[in-house]
């Protein structure tokens, strides 16, 4: 036979399977066993352990376990060579070849005669005979006298048409046929097989079994024999295709990078999610150094809705990677991350704070001069602000939070490149906070009350109406400036609970004059914007009119112009059904905003209230003076009444009656003043009702 001709019938080969949890207690085996142990089968049925082939020697029967099962946890599974003693005493040296059974704690092992006589015997076994019963599995053994790789036959056929394995080394057939990649570990691990007695696993591709030329992956366990000498004579070795393995194993890899980077990145820009962002930037704080300077950058678009209402959300997402891209350039000092929508933030490192401003203001000139060019009929710009760290504020949530501070407080303002973080920042910060945090406890005690002003007639001096407004009283019996709640509780919403109160207030004090047979008069109550994003905004207000029983038509609903920038459509939905219900509209502030004579004109509105901005330099300004008759002339063409604020001097109030107009409010005429004094002053009993209590007194 051209590769090996070897007699089946001398194979001596042995299978047996142990409880690694009973001591190795042998509970399979076949007739190759028995014959190699010289053991009958009544001898493994009253109870045979492994030991037992050891004639006793636990210790060197333990090593052998222990190396079994070292190999086994390493390379899945064991090949050693050892001796073995049969029944008579006599000994054969074995190799043996261990891996777990399918069955939990089960160990099975193939043990072949490899003394010097049987060595033959071995190679037909590794060439012609699948003792593991498993598929896709090439049983190989190297001469190494005679330099010679031994095949199955159907295999050595195919493979020795193209290579020379009978001279595996000195033709360096590895070097045809493993991956050059794999080639220098594949020797290694050859040549340290060849040196010593030793077990070994190597990964590699190859194409010698590729019909095609293609490289394949396989694994190559190999046991080295030694003879009584301890020369290297054989090498042993089970080779299989884990190509379906390195397959998947790519995939895995490819779907856990894709996990990882859904995990921490944004889909969308490719930027660090927040989360991760923050843990990075926590870590390369660690290292702050005093030379450099560190900083967090917090930006924003502003009129991005531009984009998405004009030309759709695709494009809006093209426009927000285009910024991704110039936030995080190719710097290693910068970690940039999309923390939602249109709003970003950087951590940069730098020299100096100037270079880290002159980097901002040049990404978003930059930006702002590729979007006008790309949309002109857009006004598309970064508000931007900056936190530098030092070394007693180095925490990320808190610079964060500083970043957005500093962003804030130059929204809107095209001329700043960016703001910058400083201390007052985070006192008027604190202050919002504290506003907040006790608006709820400030109206459960009491602390906020209703005071009223007075509107009078110019001409007369007689009181016409009032004007409801919130009083915040302090403990020690001052009270807060209404700029100094009123602008934070709109900011995070709590205005709207802060309205409703007052209103009730109002509802309440008026039930109580009612019952008391005072003549009510007309009382205007302010509400914020942002009702209009209420849906029972409307029903709770007429609701809380018929529960307290007040004529609607007394209640004046006061509105500031710019509710209307919001959402015209849904205020002027609001304001008609109240309207209709009964009750009064004023508008506040009018002409510091959205001024319009069509909005006069169209909108559901009784009164017009005009700010106090324009009347305060009437006395010295002649364009003020002006400015106020085309007001003036603006307003009468829509034949709403006309209340003027802040009115403070006699000259002020002359002016405005010669122009045609009579109700005002201001200092000239009374401050806002607590129910009370208001009642005293300006308020007085119905003669029937003073009639019935002098009756009754």
């Amino acid at each position: 036979m051209e590769y090996g001709a070897f007699n089946v019938r001398q194979v001596r080969l042995g299978k047996m399977t142990a409880d690694i949890n009973d001591n190795l207690k042998i509970v399979k085996y076949d007739k190759g066993f028995l014959e190699l142990a010289g053991k009958y089968p009544a001898d493994i049925e009253n109870g045979m352990y492994f030991a037992e082939l050891f004639q006793g020697k636990k210790d060197e029967a333990s090593q052998i376990i222990e190396l079994a099962r070292d190999n086994i946890r390493i390379f899945g599974e064991s090949h050693l060579t050892h001796y073995i003693y049969r029944s008579d005493g006599s000994k054969l040296y074995v190799i043996c070849r261990a891996y777990l059974d399918e069955k939990p704690g089960l160990i099975n092992m193939t043990m072949c005669d490899v003394s010097e006589s049987r060595t033959p015997d071995l190679r037909l076994v590794t060439q012609d005979a699948d003792f593991s019963e498993e598929k896709n599995v090439v049983y190989l053994d190297y001469d190494v006298e005679s330099d010679k790789m031994y095949l199955p036959a159907g295999i050595a056929k195919k493979v020795m048409a193209k290579y020379p394995f009978s001279k595996y080394w000195e033709h360096n057939c590895p070097a045809m046929t493993v991956h050059p990649d794999d080639y220098e570990n594949y020797r290694d691990q050859w040549e340290r097989c060849l040196k010593r007695q030793d077990t070994c696993l190597v990964e590699f591709r190859s194409k010698a079994f590729s019909d095609d030329d293609s490289y394949k992956w396989y694994r190559l366990p190999r046991a080295s024999v030694a003879d009584e000498t301890g020369r290297v004579t054989t090498v042993f070795g089970r080779l299989y295709s884990i190509q379906a393995e390195k397959v998947l194993s790519a995939k895995l890899e490819y779907d856990q990078k894709v996990i990882e980077a859904l995990s921490t990145t944004d889909p969308l820009t490719g930027l660090l999610n927040r989360n991760t962002f923050k843990a990075r930037v926590a870590e390369r704080l660690k290292s702050f150094d005093h030379s450099h300077c560190y900083a967090l950058v917090y930006s924003d678009i502003n009129d991005f809705s531009y984009i998405n209402d004009n030309f759709g959300f695709d494009e809006g997402n093209s426009v927000l990677c285009d910024l991704a891209k110039l936030i995080a350039g190719n710097s290693p000092d910068v970690l940039s991350c999309r923390i939602y929508s249109d709003y970003f933030m950087s951590f940069v490192v730098s020299y100096n704070q100037d270079e880290i401003i002159k980097c901002v203001s040049m990404i978003n000139n930059i930006f702002c001069k590729n979007m006008k060019e790309k949309y002109p009929a857009s006004d598309i710009h970064i508000s931007t602000g900056v936190f530098f760290f030092h070394e007693d504020c180095l925490d990320v949530t808190i610079a964060m939070d500083n970043a957005n501070l500093a962003r804030r407080s130059v929204k809107g303002s095209k001329d700043v490149p960016c703001g910058i973080y400083s201390e007052s920042m985070r006192r008027k910060r604190r202050h919002e906070q504290k506003i907040a945090s006790e608006l709820h406890s400030a109206i459960e005690d009491g602390s906020i009350e209703m005071f009223l002003q007075p509107k009078f007639s110019i001409s007369t001096r007689e009181i016409i109406g009032a004007e409801a407004l919130a009083r915040w009283r302090n403990p020690d019996g001052s009270y807060k400036l209404p700029f100094e709640f009123v602008e934070v509780l709109e900011k995070v919403g709590y205005i709207v609970e802060l309205d409703f109160y007052v209103y009730e207030l109002l509802l309440k004090q008026m039930k109580q004059w009612k019952e008391k047979g005072i003549k009510l008069i007309p009382i205007s109550v302010n509400f914020s914007r942002l009702h209009n994003l209420r849906k029972d905004f409307v029903e709770r207000l007429i609701s809380l009119a018929d529960q307290y029983q007040i004529d609607k038509s007394l209640i004046e609903i006061e509105v500031t112009e710019s509710a209307f920038a919001s959402d015209v459509r849904s205020m002027m939905r609001n304001l008609s059904k109240l309207r209709n219900a009964g009750f009064k509209i004023d508008i506040d502030d009018f002409g510091i905003g959205y001024s319009s004579l069509s909005m006069l004109l169209t909108a559901p509105i009784d009164t017009v209230k005009v700010d106090k901005v324009f009347i305060d330099n009437l006395d010295r300004s002649e364009m003020s003076r002006e400015y106020v008759k085309q007001i003036c002339i603006l307003i009468a063409t829509t034949k709403k009444n006309v209340v003027f604020e802040g009115v403070e001097t006699e000259d002020q109030a002359k002016f405005l009656s010669e122009w045609g107009f009579n109700i005002a409010q201001g200092w000239l005429f009374d401050k806002a003043i607590s129910p009370k004094e208001f009642e005293e002053k300006y308020l007085t009993v119905s003669e029937p009702q003073k009639q019935v209590a002098e009756h009754e007194a």
